[in-house]
């Protein structure tokens, strides 16, 4: 994530770097009011700018805070979605027949394994690009036990195919 300022840094120093911005623009500001309050006659115009200025930032932290809490609500959204795709794929892996059933168990185990290391390294991206390509070779082999499944059992249970790939199709 080149194109982006703070993304690799941790939160603390990024703290420290915007308190630094934040107290030098205030004392710029405060330095360029007091030159200018020298010349002004009229301060109730001083005061309208400041009220419109508070308004305006003001409304852009409201619309900020409406959008991070969405974006917030759609990812804790996702996740649950994700869990209970895994938690019915473990379920009906269980109906498969005897070698396909260990088989399957152990690769979602893995792939959920997989899965909690890649929320955990958010910022690392060679370590998650390794990640990715790692669950979606297991999502291939899933896929194969599923298939050699269904091909094995297709005269005593062709639902058992449509059951398990509703699941097995999950979204990086």
């Amino acid at each position: 994530m080149e194109g982006y300022l703070f993304y690799g840094q941790r939160a603390f120093f990024v703290f420290i770097e915007m308190s630094i911005v934040l107290i030098a623009a205030a004392l710029m500001g405060f330095a360029f009011g007091r030159v200018i309050s020298r010349r002004v006659e009229d301060r109730a115009q001083i005061g309208a700018v400041q009220a419109s200025v508070l308004g305006l930032l003001a409304l852009m932290l409201g619309f900020t805070f409406a959008a991070a809490s969405t974006r917030y609500d759609a990812r804790r959204l996702l996740g649950v979605d994700e869990a209970n795709a895994l938690g019915t794929t473990f379920l009906r892996a269980q109906t498969l027949p005897e070698p396909y059933r260990t088989t399957m168990s152990r690769m979602l185990h893995d792939y959920i394994d997989l899965r909690a290391e890649s929320i955990s390294l958010s910022s690392d991206t060679k370590k998650l690009m390794r990640i990715k390509g790692e669950t979606e070779k297991l999502q291939q082999e899933m896929w194969g036990q599923a298939a050699s499944a269904a091909r094995r059992r297709n005269a005593k249970s062709p639902v058992l195919t449509n059951l398990l790939k509703s699941e097995l199709i999950w979204h990086y």
